[in-house]
């Protein structure tokens, strides 16, 4: 019969001598082996095998990884115990538990997030804390380690965060607690990697990767790159100052055919050579080329360009400096639009659309005057038109001196109807000679419909007087160019 009489490790001492003391110092020996326990008293029940900590009164409780506080783990309850009760704790060693069935040896054990003073071999996830505790070395036994008491949450962060100085490479808490720094230096030492040529602090010799297609931002020197805060799935780049909404260099936009790059400036976007403008390009759409060029906002409706050549890959194109003049060609490629349809609320016609859509093909839209006011009315419409540079009108009028057709397009913002050309009398020629009523429209940002109307172009010719059933007017073609 042996009787423990050490406090902490219940060491035991033969009762009956010598005689029993080769045993008495295996015994011993094997509670050495199996890990250093301590006592302290018993803050609720425990049992054994539980993983507990010490909570503020200094007392076993049962730890568990959903609070930080309360997954500080110390150790192993070595025996069951009722509150009150003084128990063992178990640091470090060979803990056994018949109701463990572990499936893999070699695997970590960590502590429980849904169960206190429970064990699993699944990581928890965050936010719930990371604890290891030790390896499964049987069905029923881990080795356990318990070397920290602040584990990380289970996304891979540092448990305690630190600034790593490059001069000296002493340590400093964060706050708060979201990063790891490293503070470069002239002399950096104790860093992960040095180069001493260019004073790097930090050196990687394969891929870097932070953030990989989230929604994050990165500092590099004065760059900042990432995200922009509002746009998603877009790469965006600009400087530190400078807000990425709004005032970022580079945008990349990543949506199938939608797919753009974009490069930004709030006052100029410059190409330079060798630090030397050569191409600015700025607001309004001006595009300046030379880098003696400096014009202020009195300047801008006397703008130049400068040396310029614009060409085809044939060779044609334009060359500009200061005056406009054509390379081998003064050839312009128009983009013809053809009428889609005709309205006639007054006069008379046997014709249809199609006899004015095109130049010089022997046929034309005749109309008969009605002996009425207005004499004739005809609007000429237009579809899917983006954008309009000419209008090409071949037409004659055979009536009298003192009649005119009226030109005009639809002005869709002002709903009316503005004149840029007219038809007089010419020659009593039954539509066989033709007269050139063309003209450009400088600007055709209130001549193209929006909304319901988007596209929309409308021609009108209109005799505003009282008509004459002898007088007629001829269209060779009425159309658009872009």
């Amino acid at each position: 019969m042996v009787t423990p009489v050490t406090e902490d490790n219940a060491f035991e001492l033969p009762s009956d001598g010598a005689s029993n003391a080769g045993e008495s110092i295996n015994t011993n020996f094997e509670k050495i082996d199996a890990g250093h326990t301590f006592k302290l008293v018993c803050a609720v029940d425990v049992s054994e095998a539980e993983v507990v900590r010490i909570d503020s009164d200094g007392e076993w409780a049962l730890a568990i990884a959903s609070s930080t506080d309360n997954s500080i783990a110390v150790g192993f309850i070595t025996e069951d115990g009722a509150a009150g009760a003084e128990r063992h704790g178990r640091h470090y060693g060979r803990i056994t538990n018949s109701n463990w069935s572990f499936p893999n040896n070699g695997v970590l054990v960590y502590l429980s997030a849904t169960v206190a003073g429970a064990v699993t071999v699944t990581e928890p996830a965050a936010p719930n804390k990371s604890v290891p505790l030790g390896v499964v070395v049987a069905t029923d036994t881990i080795f356990a380690l318990i070397t920290q008491f602040r584990f990380s949450p289970a996304d891979g962060t540092q448990a305690v965060y630190k600034t790593i100085d490059g001069n000296t490479g002493s340590t400093t808490a964060n706050s708060p607690d979201d990063s790891l720094d490293i503070k470069g230096g002239t002399s950096p030492t104790n860093i992960i990697s040095t180069v001493t040529t260019d004073v790097a602090t930090l050196t990687l010799t394969d891929q870097l990767r932070i953030g990989a297609d989230q929604d994050k931002v990165q500092v590099f020197g004065r760059w900042k790159m990432g995200f922009d805060g509002t746009n998603i799935d877009e790469g965006v780049l600009w400087h530190f100052d400078l807000t990425a909404t709004t005032q970022y260099a580079i945008r990349v936009k990543e949506s199938g055919v939608d797919s753009e790059t974009w490069i930004n400036a709030a006052n100029e976007v410059v190409i330079a050579r060798n630090n030397v403008r050569l191409v600015r390009f700025q607001q309004g759409a001006l595009l300046f080329v030379d880098y003696d060029i400096d014009l202020d906002d009195s300047d801008i409706d006397n703008a130049r360009f400068v040396n310029v050549q614009i060409l085809d890959n044939y060779g044609n194109g334009i060359n500009v400096s200061d005056t406009i003049s054509f390379i081998n060609s003064a050839r312009i490629n128009w983009n013809k639009i053809t009428a889609a349809s005709v309205t006639l609320s007054a006069g008379t016609s046997a014709n249809t659309v199609t006899d004015l859509q095109t130049a010089n093909d022997g046929n034309t839209y005749a109309i008969t005057e009605a002996a009425a006011t207005p004499g004739i009315t005809l609007i000429v419409d237009f579809n899917s038109v983006n954008a309009i540079n000419w209008v090409e009108i071949l037409a004659t009028y055979d009536g009298a001196a003192t009649h005119a057709l009226e030109i005009e397009l639809y002005n869709w913002t002002g709903t009316s109807w503005d004149h840029f050309g007219c038809s007089q009398n010419s020659e009593s020629n039954s539509g066989t000679i033709f007269c050139n009523a063309s003209f450009f429209v400088p600007d055709d940002t209130n001549y193209i419909g929006t909304g319901g109307n988007a596209g929309k172009v409308r021609i009108r010719f209109n005799h505003p007087m009282a008509g004459n059933a002898a007088h007629d007017f001829y269209i060779d073609i009425a159309a658009l160019h872009q």
